[in-house]
């Protein structure tokens, strides 16, 4: 059993009960209705905090399993879902059985470096899944794709809380693209004068690559589990711009992108 006995000034304590043993600390306090004290038996001398106001014995601060959202140097990786806005108009045209061109599996990387816990840069990579759309008439069918790499660098706005931080992000994008179509023509009977002629068919194929910049924005959250590992989810959306990249062909490529991922990140350093 341990007792506390606190003394006014000018009297004595009560007698030591036997079989105890009391150890003092001296000194002359000020106390008053709102004053808090604080005293540590832990050691072999026991200590005193006076507080004037109230006084919490759970320390303040982020707890050392969550960490606070750090600066320095970052590396992520990601998987999620990514769609081109037009591609399956593009693609499909006026053509009523037509399918494919919706949400796919993307994958990326980022390196990002917090200059402080409120700013960011980065430079990141999305590799949309090859998009695939298909197409029938009754005298035709089709197969066209795309297949893109697109990188940013982007500047980052962030809010941290305690051991999460969200944060919005805007720059520029610049992208590779294939787009292709492989089209498939029927034979076709038909009647001139009377007489049946049949027109072969055959197989067409037109492929174009293009290359540019466009802007891009975004935002998400990210959660610090430890001083080096977290997770987070993003959304972004980028638009997509370029012409061909052959002297010998026309053409441009204009689309918007719209990615949702998640990923870890791994703080580099100490």
């Amino acid at each position: 059993k341990r007792r506390i006995l606190v003394v006014e000034r000018g009297s004595q304590p009560l007698p030591l009960e036997a079989g105890c043993e009391r150890r003092d600390i001296t000194g002359l306090f000020l106390v008053r209705r709102q004053t808090t004290l604080v005293v540590n038996l832990a050691g072999a001398n026991p200590s005193l905090l006076l507080v004037q106001g109230r006084y919490s014995l759970t320390p303040e601060g982020p707890s050392p399993f969550w960490p606070p959202a750090p600066t320095g140097f970052v590396l992520s990786g990601n998987v999620g879902l990514a769609k081109f806005r037009d591609m399956q108009l593009t693609a499909c045209g006026d053509v009523a059985e037509c399918e494919g061109g919706g949400f796919g599996l993307t994958f990326g990387a980022a390196a990002t470096y917090w200059i402080s816990p409120y700013v960011a840069a980065e430079v990141n990579y999305l590799r949309p899944r090859k998009v695939s759309i298909r197409g029938s008439d009754s005298t035709f069918t089709f197969n066209s794709f795309l297949d893109a790499h697109v990188i940013s660098v982007v500047g980052k706005i962030g809010v941290p809380a305690r051991s999460a931080r969200i944060y919005g992000q805007v720059g520029g994008n610049y992208h590779q693209a294939t787009f292709g179509t492989s089209q498939t023509l029927q034979d076709v009977t038909i009647t001139i004068n009377g007489v049946e002629t049949i027109v072969p068919g055959g197989t067409q194929s037109f492929q174009q690559k293009t290359a540019g910049w466009g802007w891009v924005f975004g935002g998400g959250v990210e959660v610090w589990i430890s001083r080096h590992f977290a997770t987070y989810a993003e959304f972004g959306r980028a638009a997509v711009k370029g012409a061909a990249v052959d002297d010998d062909e026309e053409g441009e490529f204009n689309d918007a992108l719209t990615s949702f991922v998640v990923g870890a990140r791994i703080r580099l350093g100490k």
